[in-house]
């Protein structure tokens, strides 16, 4: 994994402080629009509006990287990501829940370019090294894991009611830290020759209708799922059961550092069993955290439950991925796989609102369950089939 060359190293870091936004944002996003929404069923829109504002950006946000190269348009992304944070700032200062889903619909913008920084990685690393430049680039979340969420500490009066306003201090800290991601993406990243990295994209092969599909599915079961119960988790643990702001950060975190940290074995594992393997086994560990999270109600139930949901999201998502990089797909195929994914990430945010309101945690969890049937299918149409992946 560590054979490989610093241009993947740069993007690590960079993608360090661009991906700390989101945990901030799952952690918080809910409970500031529980106290900003009209209606307790819209707390979650926040949430909904960077997932949907990612989906929509997907081809724009690749559009932008074909025309003007990554260095460029990645420091594009961020700085968009800067201004979303500045609105986000102005809506706690004004209240403004519709302003406040704004902001977080204009940072998707920068997500989408984030989620282009795994393709960039493989364009850098080559296709033979396909899962383990993926796998080092999403080692990114086990810091961003913690450090989003940590800004959370700045915010005053943590013990006791926290209104909107008192969330600013930590979105002016991420917007500082996305400052300094796009000077140190500006100064880090090689200067291409566009002209002619189109050139060889548009001669690309690409990946072929079969293997694209597999690698949508499997992508679309890990982002919809645990979106799906990741969303609800912090409502369902310090609304609906009592638990502290603190209590829930910690499962979050923990959550977050077991989606990235498994990271450093995915790739070598993808390569030593096989995308078909990986997929089964990404499938299996969700079924298992749903039942650690249906026997109880413990911290310590949330927590195993979230901790096994990160590490089937890194093997089902690093593996979808992988199969599209190795594949060769083009950039529309890339644009149209992360447009599929985070569509089907916003209505996971957005049912998981409803559903915790309408049918509680337990409804969540089952209905989790019952997302896991198309992949399953999938891998039994695979193996009837005997279908194989693009090399």
């Amino acid at each position: 994994m560590f054979a490989l060359p610093r241009s993947v190293y740069y993007l690590l870091v960079a993608s360090i402080f661009v991906g700390s936004a989101m945990p901030l944002t799952v952690l918080v996003g809910g409970l500031i629009g529980s106290q900003l929404a009209p209606a307790a069923s819209l707390a979650t829109l926040p949430i909904t509006c960077v997932v949907v504002g990612t989906a929509l950006s997907t081809f724009p946000a690749s559009a932008v990287m074909q025309r003007l190269g990554r260095r460029y348009g990645f420091c594009f992304c961020i700085l968009v990501g800067v201004l979303s944070q500045g609105l986000a700032i102005a809506a706690l200062y004004t209240g403004s829940f519709a302003l406040f889903c704004v902001s977080t619909l204009v940072m998707g913008f920068m997500v989408a370019g984030l989620q282009q920084m795994r393709f960039a990685a493989v364009e850098f690393a080559g296709r033979e090294q396909a899962p383990q430049a993926i796998s080092l680039l999403m080692l990114h979340g086990v810091v961003a894991a913690w450090l989003g969420p940590e800004l959370v500490s700045l915010v005053p009066a943590s013990s006791g009611n926290i209104v909107p306003s008192d969330y600013v201090v930590a979105y002016t800290g991420l917007a500082l830290m996305l400052t300094l991601a796009a000077i140190w993406t500006w100064f880090t990243l090689p200067r291409v020759d566009h002209k002619q990295a189109q050139l060889e994209a548009e001669q690309t092969r690409g990946a072929s209708a079969g293997t694209f599909w597999v690698a949508v599915i499997a992508s679309v079961t890990a982002f919809g799922v645990m979106s799906f119960v990741m969303t609800a988790t912090p409502l369902s643990m310090h609304h609906n059961h009592g638990f502290s702001l603190d209590e829930a950060k910690l499962v979050i975190q923990s959550h977050i550092l077991a989606m990235f940290l498994p990271s450093l074995l995915t790739g070598k594992l993808i390569s030593l069993i096989g995308s078909r393997a990986a997929l089964a086994l990404g499938a299996s560990i969700f079924v298992l955290s749903c039942l650690v999270a249906l026997s109880g109600l413990t911290q310590q139930h949330f927590l195993w439950s979230l901790i096994a949901l990160g590490i089937a999201w890194n093997i089902l998502f690093t593996t979808g991925t992988a199969i599209l990089g190795a594949a060769g797909a083009t950039h529309q195929q890339q644009a149209r796989h992360d447009f599929l994914v985070f569509s089907a990430q916003a209505m996971a945010t957005v049912f998981a609102g409803i559903v915790l309101t309408q049918l509680a945690w337990r409804g969540v969890l089952l209905g989790s369950l019952l997302a896991l049937m198309p992949l399953g299918v999938a891998l039994l149409l695979i193996q009837l089939r005997r279908f194989e992946l693009d090399k």
